[in-house]
């Protein structure tokens, strides 16, 4: 299982459902953050840890921060599971 479907699982999230728009991106992606956060149901950020502060605020001014979850090394036997 990929490390996505991982963490979902882990979470107890389900990515997409019917007709849903998902996102999977690097977290340092060029775009900006805060308009694809508008534009999609779900996103997906992959390699958090550098932009972790970023991500954070960015979250927490558009008040998703409680939708939150971060999962680090999912799948791992070190895998670490935290919500903001």
């Amino acid at each position: 299982m990929s490390s996505i479907n991982t963490a979902a699982a882990r979470a107890g999230l389900f990515l997409g459902i019917a007709n849903e728009r998902i996102a999977i991106l690097p977290a340092n992606y060029p775009g900006s953050l805060h308009e694809t956060l508008k534009q999609f149901d779900t996103i997906v950020l992959m390699k958090v840890h550098k932009a972790f502060s970023s991500v954070k605020k960015t979250l927490s001014d558009m008040d998703l921060l409680e939708k939150a979850v971060y999962i680090v090394k999912a799948g791992m036997k070190d895998e670490r599971f935290f919500i903001p």
